[in-house]
């Protein structure tokens, strides 16, 4: 994947200052101070075992490598998959296309 620069856009003092204002209007959500900010720490101190088992299962769900791309499908083709039901008829087209290259 090619990697894009991307150009940060600041907000203008005027805007940085209504943004502040909404943040101190806020009573559910009010701004961090600086102590509040001293004190935090990283998740994996506070509470490890429920980050190591978010880890866990992000690293079981992750997929094989993809690329994604885009090709012409024959109209039956693409039609034998959808009819047959369901949204993983990508996955179904993969995995028989999968067994037809390398086998069963």
């Amino acid at each position: 994947m090619p990697h894009i620069e991307r150009e940060i856009e600041y907000p203008t003092p005027e805007e940085d200052e209504a943004i502040r204002a909404g943040i101190a209007l806020d009573p559910d959500n009010p701004e961090l101070t600086a102590e509040q900010i001293a004190r935090m720490r990283p998740a994996i101190e506070v509470v490890p075992h429920l980050v190591e088992e978010s880890l866990k299962r992000r690293c079981r769900e992750r997929p094989l490598a993809r690329e994604y791309i885009t090709i012409p499908i024959d109209n039956d083709l693409l039609n034998h998959f959808l009819e047959a039901g369901g949204s993983d008829w990508r996955q179904r087209l993969n995995d028989t296309l999968r067994k037809a290259v390398f086998g069963p």
